[in-house]
């Protein structure tokens, strides 16, 4: 809705990507806002959710279980992180923006984005560093 309302102030040639991320993560900080402030709510899971994923035929049951694991200690390692630097590793690692599309976002320059993500990299790194198993591999020179 919010972009359907601002489509006016996109102008032609611009990053309607970047655009759309900044909408979103306007959306996503006052919602953050407001659930800081409001009531807390817990969320209550029924089973482990093992039905709901799809199962890979080539994986046994230990390398699912291990994996998912993994993916819970690095999901728990990332959220240890500040603010700046959670959103800057998702925005590159997950959603896989370049540089500029994450300055543009953030409304920052490139170099601030490249030291942000030197230093979310390296704190996720040591963060992960302590659990055994996982192997944390730092990107290096990644655009």
């Amino acid at each position: 809705m919010f972009a359907y309302t601002g489509d006016g102030r996109l102008r032609l040639g611009s990053n309607m990507k970047g655009w759309l991320f900044t909408i979103l993560r306007d959306v996503w900080l006052n919602q953050l806002r407001k659930w800081r402030n409001g009531p807390q709510m817990v969320e209550i899971e029924v089973g482990d959710g093992a039905a709901n994923g799809l199962v890979e035929p080539s994986k046994d049951s230990h390398d699912l279980y291990v994996s998912k694991m993994e993916k819970e200690q690095v999901r728990a390692a990332i959220q240890q992180l500040s603010l700046d630097f959670r959103e800057i590793i998702l925005l590159r690692e997950y959603e896989e923006l370049s540089y500029q599309e994450i300055a543009s976002v953030l409304d920052c320059p490139v170099g601030t984005v490249m030291s942000r993500l030197g230093r979310a990299r390296k704190a996720s790194h040591t963060a992960c560093s302590n659990i055994e198993g996982i192997r944390f591999v730092v990107m290096r020179g990644t655009k």
